[in-house]
């Protein structure tokens, strides 16, 4: 009974992440934009994440240069595509 559970779980999973990811190819203007702010967002998110717990050696020039990227995408450029 428990794998019967754990199947269908792993198969309603992947169905989800495959149809929103076909979805996401199909977007065009803001929604577009936003999706790619917030991978943008997110890469650098991790890239600090990693450092942070000391997975990837600290980088003080790569964390200046990852915080920069998270200003300036994080502030009003951000809000400005959710009008």
């Amino acid at each position: 009974m428990k794998y019967i559970l754990v199947a269908g779980l792993i198969t309603a999973s992947v169905l989800i992440v495959g149809s929103t990811s076909n979805a996401h190819e199909k977007a065009t203007g803001i929604v577009k934009e936003r999706m790619l702010v917030m991978e943008k967002l997110g890469k650098s998110m991790k890239a600090l994440a990693r450092m942070m717990r000391g997975r990837d050696p600290y980088d003080t020039e790569k964390v200046s240069a990852l915080a920069r990227n998270l200003a300036y995408h994080g502030s009003s450029n951000l809000t400005k595509l959710y009008p």
